[in-house]
């Protein structure tokens, strides 16, 4: 950053969505490795069980949770089981890195500007899906990526930045895809460096403070509150225990006492 760059006091809090490969996850992990980079990946968050991004959470020992759109009736419960994870780690950003799912207005009016996407087109060309093929097909000279804000209409946020290449008559969607993946690596960190000098300045505070457990299928295997609560009818069922038994001592010794008499 520049010397006119607003300062930050501590790096911002980021959680990436991934639903594969997560490739662009580990190029945000890789540029948070630079001390002079203002973010940390806090945690990360999949709907697929399977997902290869998920080994770069266990690589770089970043907790993570696995909530599965089906395992929820409809979209609103599922969205619901994300935000109910988020609450367990500090979370300044969302970055959706290749999240093969919509998110709604009930998920994105609760983040307001907060998330941001990468999309495979340079925007507003080609939004939605087979960005590579539309554009070999409409004879393009090039094309390129767009990191963007995500608002509810699909892929009409507004840009924080692109990266473009060259078109050439012997690419395949293969090729062109391969191309372009290297140009993404380098756009996100670059966006959200970008995002911090425009949004976080010297009066940065983390948004929340607590500690996402490793989950899967949206469920956490231990909170705190959990454990309190376990603390609890772990007492509860001593207490009665010993209710129970202290009462059959007294019935005891009062049949013993009639006998003797």
């Amino acid at each position: 950053m520049s010397n006119d760059t607003p300062q930050i006091r501590q790096k911002i809090n980021v959680c990436v969505f991934i639903s594969g490969r997560g490739s662009n996850l580990k190029a945000i992990l890789e540029a948070c490795e630079n001390p002079n980079f203002p973010a940390r990946v806090s945690c990360i968050v999949s709907n697929k069980p399977d997902a290869g991004g998920l080994e770069y959470a266990q690589q770089y020992k970043i907790p993570f949770a696995v909530i599965s759109h089906k395992d929820y009736t409809n979209k609103q419960d599922f969205e619901q089981g994300i935000l109910d994870a988020l609450t367990h780690e500090p979370i300044d950003l969302i970055c959706l890195a290749g999240f093969m799912r919509i998110l709604s207005p009930y998920f994105l009016t609760r983040w307001g500007d907060n998330i941001i996407n990468i999309h495979p087109s340079l925007l507003p060309k080609y939004k939605g899906l087979d960005t590579h093929a539309r554009a070999i097909e409409a004879g393009d000279a090039e094309t390129g990526c767009t990191v963007h804000y995500v608002i509810p209409e699909m892929d009409a946020g507004e840009i924080i930045l692109q990266r473009s290449i060259e078109i050439t008559k012997n690419d395949t969607l293969t090729t062109l895809a391969q191309r372009l993946l290297g140009e993404e690596h380098f756009a996100y960190p670059e966006a959200i460096k970008a995002v911090v000098e425009q949004k976080f300045t010297q009066h940065y505070e983390p948004k929340l403070d607590l500690s996402l457990t490793n989950t899967t299928q949206g469920k956490q295997d231990m909170t705190d509150k959990e454990v309190l609560n376990g603390h609890k009818e772990m007492w509860a069922s001593f207490t009665n225990t010993m209710k129970f038994g202290t009462l059959s001592i007294i019935v005891l010794l009062i049949l013993m006492a009639l006998f003797l008499l």
